[in-house]
């Protein structure tokens, strides 16, 4: 795609979208867009591709804001149709502190599992065989091994 297809003009239009689920309506009457302030809730302004410029109110210091889309569509005298449902604002979570890692130690099966992507070829007997070997205590068995396999692998 080449660059110059990507952005607006008078004579060629490039629809607003929002990633963030704020309403915007689709082209009305080839020129306008409604769409949904992201600075003042429950506000809405109008797009006009023909002079590449929200609309302003009329001291023509700020963009012309309107309660609803309906007052918006009498602004312009287009209707934008149906209003969708409004969809949920996702959160932005925060990255968590985590303490820093003390060495963990391995276990059986996270050996059992390394062996699987290791040797996949290996049978489940000699995988929990070489599992028993390392964790005397361990008691996997080849169904063990199985159902590990299954779970990585599908299947």
């Amino acid at each position: 795609m080449n660059m110059a297809d990507i952005i607006p003009s008078p004579g060629k239009i490039v629809l607003q979208t929002f990633e963030d689920g704020r309403y915007v309506s689709g082209l009305l009457a080839n020129r306008y867009q409604i769409f949904a302030s992201k600075f003042y809730d429950g506000k809405f302004c109008i797009f006009d591709h023909e002079t590449q410029e929200n609309i302003r109110a009329k001291n023509n210091e700020y963009f012309a804001l309107f309660d609803s889309i309906e007052a918006a569509e009498q602004h312009i005298g287009v209707k934008a149709g149906p209003i969708p449902a409004p969809k949920e604002k996702k959160s932005i979570a925060k990255p968590v502190q985590r303490a820093p890692k003390q060495g963990r130690t391995e276990s059986p099966l996270g050996y059992l599992k390394e062996l699987l992507r290791s040797n996949s070829d290996y049978t489940n007997d000699v995988i929990a065989k070489m599992v028993q070997e390392k964790y005397p205590d361990c008691k996997y068995n080849h169904s063990m091994v199985k159902y590990n396999r299954k779970k990585m692998y599908g299947g």
